[in-house]
């Protein structure tokens, strides 16, 4: 599109397809517009439109000159906040929440909301109650808005355990939503409500007010509808006793690609039959300290081992912490290759979208959508050099600019509940002790396993040995070697 597009009855155009659900129409216009041609006037309108149409790097790119040149642009409020919650949507959640502090909270109070937003992402949602908060209270009574701020709190509360000011507050909201018709709203408020039931026990309500859900929400084929579905299977486990129904829907959330959903079916199966191989995969497979600490107060009685083995423990050992494969360093420690790679293996659900990727990699920069997307494919294209220079049949995928490390069974993947980097040395007693714990070894059959020199073996027995935990069996060429359990070390 060139100079002569009417930008105003195009924002307005858009506007009405969206409402009338025709998304698609409206995001093939707006994919065609030229973001240099936009102008500043409506900037803020179309970048709107970009975000409600999954268009977040266009968003970012008609938002950027804005934002990046504040001293000479001097970016709205409104432009702030809308820029920020782009980058939320692609992952750069620090970032985003730096921004929206700064942001007027009583110029625009939507900073405020999509701030919670931020916070929902990383599993910080105590630190949301405020925000929502002070975000009701600046919202007119009963409106939309209000109401959405209102939902929301509510999760927040479910995810805290203040059930009863939870339950409290949806109620308002079903009697808000029903008496101004806002269906989706009251399907949110029956699905959260559903949600309290389960943790209480009580089943057959939480399957009442998730029909209730269902039939608001009929129309609605959005993410809020497989919410539902998730709950109602989840509620169907418990009351039949069996899990045929939760592990169906599983594989239906993969093939949708709803990874966070995939994550949250381990979770519930787990309460339901405390599998310890998959809550050792759950706990050691998600980045997030939030969600970590939701499974040790849920499951009380399991404690996570020092370290699990995700992929075939028949397969070469794979230690990207201290990066070496079968014992060997195959990549510089502490380096942005060797954080990259660690950082892919530290989510076993769901691929890293671009942005948090950039975040983690670079805290102390701002992501920039005209470079940064582009180092970043850079070290994905190194780190997939690397990875067949050095024979570890890894795949590292790309699934709609979102990256993730594919075929895991191929490895045995060591994941350690610290996040430091550890030292070679350590490295290589820990791939020691996995593959020896239950019986003796020569020096041969140690070296073999792991794939290094004599003298590299006896640093890691002598330091062994010094802890006192493992012994010397015999001498000369058959000498063993036996790891002790944990209540005989010396």
């Amino acid at each position: 599109m060139g100079k002569s597009v009417d930008h105003a009855k195009l924002v307005q155009h858009s506007e009405e397809q969206l409402r009338m659900g025709q998304s698609r129409k409206a995001l093939a216009v707006l994919r065609e517009i030229s973001v240099t041609q936009i102008p500043r006037r409506h900037a803020l309108d179309v970048a709107n439109l970009c975000r409600r149409v999954n268009c977040f790097s266009k968003a970012l790119k008609i938002l950027s000159p804005i934002v990046r040149n504040a001293k000479v642009m001097n970016p709205s409020t409104k432009e702030l906040a809308e820029y920020a919650v782009n980058l939320q949507r692609i992952g750069s959640i620090h970032e985003a929440i730096r921004i929206l502090k700064k942001v007027n909270h009583e110029k625009e109070p939507t900073a405020i909301l999509y701030l919670s937003f931020c916070h929902f992402n990383i599993w910080e949602y105590d630190k949301t109650v405020p925000w929502l908060n002070t975000y009701i209270s600046a919202m007119e009574k009963g409106s939309y808005s209000q109401i959405i701020g209102m939902v929301n709190l509510a999760a927040a509360l479910i995810e805290i355990g203040e059930l009863t000011e939870a339950t409290e507050l949806l109620a308002e909201v079903l009697i808000l939503a029903k008496t101004s018709g806002f269906s989706k709203l009251g399907g949110n408020a029956c699905e959260l409500m559903a949600q309290i039931d389960v943790r209480l026990g009580a089943y057959q309500r939480a399957r009442t007010h998730l029909e209730k859900g269902k039939e608001l929400l009929s129309l609605d084929a959005s993410t809020d509808f497989l919410f539902v579905k998730k709950w109602t299977s989840i509620v169907d486990t418990f009351i039949s006793g069996k899990t045929d129904k939760l592990h169906e829907f599983k594989r239906e959330a993969l093939q949708s690609q709803h990874w966070e959903t995939v994550r949250e079916c381990d979770f519930y199966l787990s309460t339901f039959d405390q599998n310890k191989t998959r809550l050792n995969h759950l706990y050691f497979g998600t980045p997030f300290a939030g969600y970590k600490k939701k499974i040790l107060d849920i499951f009380t009685g399991w404690n996570p081992p020092p370290i699990y083995r995700a992929g075939n423990s028949n397969r070469p050992l794979l230690d990207l912490q201290a990066g070496s494969f079968k014992g060997q360093s195959f990549l510089n420690h502490g380096k942005a290759l060797h954080k990259f790679i660690a950082l892919l293996a530290s989510d076993l659900y769901r691929p890293m979208r671009i942005g948090y990727v950039f975040s983690e990699l670079f805290p102390n920069e701002n992501f920039n959508i005209e470079s940064s997307p582009n180092r970043i494919h850079q070290l994905a294209k190194r780190a997939r050099t690397l990875l067949d220079k050095a024979a570890i049949p890894l795949h590292l995928g790309d699934i709609k600019g979102q990256y993730r490390l594919q075929d895991l069974e191929k490895v045995c993947l060591v994941l350690k509940q610290a996040s430091a980097v550890s030292s070679k040395l350590e490295s290589l007693s820990d791939l020691l002790h996995i593959r020896f714990a239950r019986t003796s070894f020569t020096a041969k059959e140690a070296r073999g396993a792991l794939g290094i020199a004599l003298t590299s073996f006896n640093r890691v027995i002598n330091l062994q040995i010094e802890k006192g935990a493992l012994v010397k069996l015999g001498a000369g060429p058959q000498t063993k070697y036996q790891f002790l359990p944990k209540s005989k070390k010396k």
